[in-house]
């Protein structure tokens, strides 16, 4: 057995990947449809990794990326210039989506966890408890197990989990020179909605597919059995940035949130407003009191117990959140408490039931004998499932 520091870049079972084998990996991102044509995310992860490779992952900081692989300055400033920690959201997500389709089954995988920059290298093959293996593109790795066996996938433990089509937003703006801040926020929220586990997300979709007398929502949840859409349009005027947004629930086609956002743009702060924009609209419609989760409580209210998916008892969580009746926290401990017995493999719920746990133990509310225990058992169950699950962030 080979040794790991807890420094070490290398996770998961032995044979651990050897230089070798990342590079090859290594070699095989840069070549995929998310990254080829990306070059600031090319250029990110192939001097993280190959630093890492070298033994230099302790100086991976915001200030020596900034100048290793982004060509900035010795007056690099991380404060004043977030393209380091913007570009690392985006390369997060980039290789969930491409450890989702074209690298799924590819032997080593290469990760960069949340909060900091040095990569992590693992094969596929994760054991995650005793006897039971998860085998080849089933898994994220040693530590990110977000695709658990097929008896227990999330998809179908959330039971068809709620859909959200995102709409490339339309650019409002005289002439067609700005084009590339609608692109911006639209991807930016795409990025932003898949951190919502409980949620399927589809896009971005080109309103061009459908004819001109539709109504784009309605016409998107009819052909492609999406819940709710989100459209919008984004307008430059001189020094203004204005993006208004709308959610439509597509199967009456109400609309059930809006909002407009008016900022000032300057050379430097473009990236930083598209962020904004896009974490705040992310928030408002997948956020634990967002508008979808709402919306499904109250259609969720007609179902019996024995009915609930894992969905169901997360909106019991979230109406509690809410509310803060003791009714709504003995309902949320009862449906998360069921959800982590009939999906184990699913972190989410865990990470909720803790965090009930916790509120017991704090409270002294007495419900729970070792509240405390069980809640930090269940936290770092939820973490190990799925490193980027906010709730077991949060609570850890």
């Amino acid at each position: 057995m080979k040794a790991k520091s807890a420094d070490s870049p290398y996770l998961g079972p032995d044979p651990r990947p050897d230089k070798h084998e990342v590079t090859e990996e290594l070699a095989k991102i840069l070549a995929s449809e998310e990254f080829v044509t990306a070059h600031r995310l090319r250029s990110f992860l192939r001097y993280i990794v190959e630093e890492a490779l070298a033994g230099r992952s302790e100086g991976l900081k915001a200030y020596t990326i900034a100048l290793g692989a982004f060509d900035r300055d010795e007056t690099f400033d991380p404060q004043l210039d977030p393209i380091v920690r913007i570009q690392a959201g985006r390369l997060r997500r980039s290789l969930e989506q491409y450890y989702r389709e074209g690298g799924a089954l590819n032997p080593v995988r290469i990760m960069v966890p949340k909060g900091r920059y040095i990569p992590i290298f693992s094969n596929s093959a994760l054991t995650v408890s005793k006897g039971q293996e998860v085998s080849k593109g089933q898994d994220y790795g040693a530590a990110n197990a977000r695709e658990p066996l097929p008896e227990s996938r999330e998809s179908q433990s959330f039971a068809a989990p709620p859909s959200i089509g995102l709409v490339i937003f339309a650019d409002g703006s005289p002439g067609d020179e700005n084009a590339h801040v609608a692109t911006g926020i639209t991807s930016q929220l795409l990025v932003n909605f898949t951190r919502f586990r409980s949620f399927t997300i589809r896009g971005p979709i080109s309103p061009g597919k459908f004819e001109a007398s539709e109504d784009i929502p309605t016409a998107i949840g009819r052909k492609l059995g999406i819940c709710f859409v989100l459209t919008g349009e984004v307008q430059v005027l001189e020094k203004r940035l204005r993006v208004s947004v709308t959610l439509t629930r597509t199967l009456n086609g109400d609309t059930v949130w809006g909002n407009t956002y008016d900022r000032t743009l300057n050379a430097a702060n473009l990236l930083e407003v598209e962020d904004e924009i896009a974490e705040k609209t992310a928030a408002a419609v997948c956020g634990g009191s967002g508008i979808v989760n709402k919306v499904n409580f109250r259609a969720s209210l007609a179902k019996r117990r024995a009915e609930f998916s894992a969905y169901d008892a997360v909106l019991r969580s979230y109406h509690w959140g809410v509310t803060m009746t003791a009714e709504a926290f003995s309902n949320a401990l009862e449906a998360l408490e069921d959800a982590t017995k009939k999906y184990p493999l699913t972190a989410l719920p865990k990470a909720l039931l803790a965090d009930l746990y916790c509120v017991d133990h704090f409270c002294e509310l007495g419900i729970v004998d070792e509240a405390l225990v069980k809640a930090g058992r269940l936290i770092q169950e939820a973490a190990h499932l799925d490193p980027d699950c906010q709730d077991a962030q949060w609570i850890l």
